[in-house]
């Protein structure tokens, strides 16, 4: 695990949040959309508030299931 070490800056979750809005563009099908949104919101956590990758992932994970599950209603509804 000494390759998460490296991991725990904000712009590590920034790109990861763009190049997940970019596959989306490409392939479409409003899923990796929701991803991108959590990823770039847990980006801007990390990079006002320095925490660890166990709690990163956590976050991520956590809005992750938020966004997915929100844009599927909104959908749905709309």
């Amino acid at each position: 695990m000494d390759w998460f070490d490296g991991l725990d800056a904000h712009w590590h979750w920034l790109a990861i949040g763009l190049l997940l809005a970019s596959a989306e563009m490409a392939v479409p099908g409003l899923f990796l959309i929701w991803l991108a949104g959590a990823a770039l919101v847990t980006g801007l956590i990390v990079w006002f508030a320095p925490i660890g990758i166990a709690l990163q992932i956590t976050i991520f994970a956590v809005l992750a299931i938020v966004a997915v599950f929100t844009g599927k209603r909104y959908l749905r509804d709309n």
